[in-house]
């Protein structure tokens, strides 16, 4: 199948990009069949979502003597049927991706295109989020127009889309990149080396466009520069990549590609510490803004790899990075894959997941977290927290939120810390509202050990089988840097075909490589 080519979706009749409070952003219409009205509707049925057996089941308890609702409101699937309209939907960064057809309509082919069509915006805007797609609405209309025909799906390739989108890119940024982009200043021309005539700049910045422009101060450049990486692969930040693929076209614009190697990692422990289920599920996301057409790249990974059993050379090899399965994107040449475990590519332009891979194999969890509940005082209930970072101490670990549900019928809740925790590192606090205890980091380093005290006020002296009123326990993380599976990128070759895309003469290229590593959570859980 040719790349960007969708499998032939049936006609749709209305598209939308809705704001995560309904607002419709986008609309089109492409066979007015439909009420104008329909993105209302499809906000109220997923903002109160009730299927029709809980509906039923509802009216039955309700006309019943003394009857009330018991049904809980779940979330509505990603495909549903109401009063003779089909509707699908994607959420992607809040933002509802959202397709309506009276026709009898294949819903993965459909939710399939709602996923392209959300990295196309992306691709194009620079950023998946509300306002990147308001303030590039006339160039997301296009998109939609050239990607659809009539309600049918055409092309989703950003490299394809690319020759016939005119409108220009309204990039949004933090801070003095983003407002530089906006404002049509060669963002490059300002750095370390610009730092005296920055008050020059600031000044026709403010007179002439009216903005306040804050430079950044030498220790905070020598810092970003010291992330570089003499290898020649540089590390970069997570916001780093997000720019539009059109601004390929602009001269300032540099010569990279970025690969990022991203883990969610689950597992569930038991009371006692012990790992009930583990399992590893990442990709090989890349991001490419490669100059030329002509431009191959290749992948090495790591050589001791493992896939079902089966490693490099054919043969049984079940020591380094084991794997249970993987697939790859269909640029991926994997003719030389058994053997070296590389990859060869001429990537497309704009992001895509070159592989996906899971590991149910038994790995290191990079946190444990041990509870003791003590029921010894009446009217409270006693919990000793003590988290353990099992992973190496020269990985830090960014935005770690820990979250203890305490029973229900609780009056409140009190958390506190060891006195020698310094001021910032760490708080815990009560949300009363979700009745929980939430312990959160600002940054935490590996091998390290923390504790936290936890005091509950009960209603009753006391509360029969109390450990089945409190937890599970839950641990949202970042770790960047690390890679939970081992998987590595052992080298990131950029082969130029200089024959047919350079002139003998042009000077040598060398092109930007970024590699990233970032393990995170996706569900970590720890049963009290």
């Amino acid at each position: 199948m040719t790349r960007g080519i969708l499998p032939r979706v049936a006609m749709l009749s209305q598209f939308f990009i809705l704001s995560p409070r309904g607002d419709a952003m986008v609309s089109k219409d492409f066979r007015r069949d439909l009420s104008r009205r329909t993105h209302e509707t499809f906000y109220r049925l997923v903002r109160f979502w009730r299927d029709e057996d809980e509906a039923e089941a509802d009216a039955r308890a309700l006309a019943s003597e003394g009857g009330a609702s018991t049904s809980a409101t779940r979330g509505a699937p990603a495909a549903f049927h109401r009063d003779g309209v089909n509707y699908m939907h994607i959420k992607a960064s809040g933002l509802y991706f959202v397709s309506t057809t009276t026709s009898n309509a294949s819903p993965s082919a459909v939710l399939e295109l709602m996923h392209r069509l959300a990295r196309l915006v992306k691709d194009y805007c620079g950023a998946l989020t509300e306002e990147a797609v308001r303030r590039n609405t006339t160039l997301v209309y296009e998109l939609i127009d050239e990607a659809m025909d009539y309600g049918y799906a055409q092309t989703t390739s950003t490299e394809m889309l690319r020759e016939r989108v005119c409108n220009e890119p309204v990039e949004v940024g933090n801070g003095l990149a983003g407002r530089l982009v906006s404002a049509k200043v060669d963002s490059t021309k300002i750095g370390a080396g610009a730092l005296k005539a920055g008050q020059k700049v600031e000044t026709m910045l403010k007179n002439n466009l009216g903005m306040k422009v804050h430079f950044p101060t030498k220790a905070a450049i020598n810092l970003m520069n010291a992330a570089s990486v003499a290898s020649g692969v540089n590390r970069v930040s997570s916001g780093a990549t997000q720019k539009s693929v059109v601004s390929g076209s602009s001269a300032t614009t540099r010569d990279e590609i970025f690969v990022d190697i991203i883990e969610k990692v689950s597992v569930t422990f038991d009371s006692n510490g012990d790992v009930v289920t583990s399992e590893i599920n990442g990709h090989i996301q890349v991001r490419n803004f490669l100059q030329g057409e002509n431009t191959k790249v290749k992948v090495a990974l790591s050589e001791d790899m493992t896939i079902g059993g089966k490693g490099a050379g054919g043969g049984s090899n079940y020591t380094g990075v084991i794997l249970d399965d993987c697939n790859f994107h269909e640029v991926a040449n994997l003719d030389h894959f058994d053997i070296d475990r590389t990859i060869t590519l001429r990537p497309p332009t704009g992001e895509f997941s070159l592989m996906h891979y899971r590991s149910a194999n038994d790995f290191t969890p990079p946190f444990r977290l041990l509870a003791v509940i003590d029921e010894s005082i009446p009217y409270k209930v006693g919990v000793e927290l003590k988290l353990y970072a099992d992973f190496p101490a020269n990985h830090t670990c960014t935005a770690l939120v820990v979250t203890l549900p305490i029973p229900k019928t609780a009056i409140g809740a009190t958390g506190r810390l060891p006195k020698h925790v310094a001021s910032g590192a760490q708080h815990v606090m009560y949300d009363d509202a979700d009745k929980q205890i939430v312990w959160q980091f600002k940054k935490l380093a590996g091998g390290s050990e923390h504790e936290c005290s936890v005091q509950i006020s009960l209603q009753t002296e006391r509360i029969p089988n109390v450990r089945r009123a409190i937890g599970p326990l839950a641990l949202s993380f970042q770790i960047p840097t690390l890679c939970a599976s081992a998987l590595c990128v052992r080298y990131l070759q950029v082969i130029d075909d200089a024959s047919t895309s350079r002139h003998r003469d042009a000077p040598p290229r060398n092109p930007h490589r970024w590699i990233r590593y970032l393990t995170k959570s996706s569900s970590y859980v720890v049963r009290v």
